[in-house]
């Protein structure tokens, strides 16, 4: 039994692997420029590939000139943490509780 499964198993690796199109990134002139010269030590090392964004937003709308979650009644109350030390979890779970509220499941 363990066999089959094992060998299910690797074809269906196997295709993962093939099904996806390769691609490469096109390569930065800088990097290369940078890579050629014989003292190539400097502290800014420029990126090897240059990164492709095939999506830009353009913002259209203004931003107000200012956002408090306080007055949109969007925080959620405040919880005593006493010496459990977890301040990154209750910060988490605060940040998740206020995008509910704003989501109307509060």
């Amino acid at each position: 039994m363990k066999y089959p499964i094992f060998i299910i198993l690797i074809l269906i690796l196997g295709y993962q692997c093939i099904a996806q199109e390769a691609s490469i990134a096109p390569i930065s002139i800088d990097f290369v420029n940078w890579k050629s010269t014989k003292n190539n030590r400097t502290v800014i090392i420029p990126t090897p590939i240059k990164p492709h964004f095939t999506k830009h937003i353009k913002n259209t709308k203004e931003l107000p000139s200012s956002y408090d979650l306080r007055t949109e009644n969007l925080v959620s109350p405040v919880k005593d943490q006493a010496n459990c030390g977890a301040c990154w979890m209750f910060t988490s779970m605060a940040s998740i509780e206020s995008n509910w509220l704003l989501n109307g499941y509060g």
